[in-house]
């Protein structure tokens, strides 16, 4: 009888490295409740997901992975169009503005600072504004009609 690696569970070598990347490439936490899931190219924000194209994907991942770090509006674009030259720098800035409006939620605080004359961050103090938030909306008592 072939003998087995304690955990492997009678799995190949193949299906063992499958499983390990698809674990590896799952939903990472971010800040300010964003959520990134590389493999299905998911991100969340508060478990909601958010509708957002494929650019806005990759200007979040930079923001997210960097967070309090200034990006330029020349380096967002070198970054997320490489081989695109013809990009204005405008483009970027809508890009951002749609990511932005993604990112709402009812009375929390907006995560993308805008830092002028250089670009866009993450606020990491968003963190704490974000948890501060969170904390004072589940703690508010619910209404209810015809009391």
């Amino acid at each position: 009888m072939k003998s087995e690696k304690p955990g492997t569970h009678g799995l190949s070598d193949g299906l063992r490295r499958e499983e390990t990347a698809r674990a590896a490439g799952r939903a990472e936490e971010g800040v300010a409740g964003i959520t990134l899931d590389e493999k299905v190219r998911l991100a969340k924000r508060n478990g909601r997901p958010l509708r957002i194209g494929a650019r806005e994907f990759m200007i979040l991942r930079l923001l997210v992975q960097n967070p309090d770090r200034t990006f330029s509006r020349e380096e967002l674009r070198s970054l997320v169009w490489p081989d695109e030259l013809s990009i204005d720098l405008r483009t970027v800035d809508v890009k951002v503005y749609r990511l932005r409006n993604s990112l709402k939620l009812q009375r929390a605080p907006d995560p993308v600072a805008s830092v002028r004359g250089v670009g866009y961050r993450l606020k990491a103090t968003c963190v704490e504004d974000y948890e501060k938030w969170h904390k004072q909306l589940n703690a508010r008592p619910l209404r209810r009609s015809g009391s």
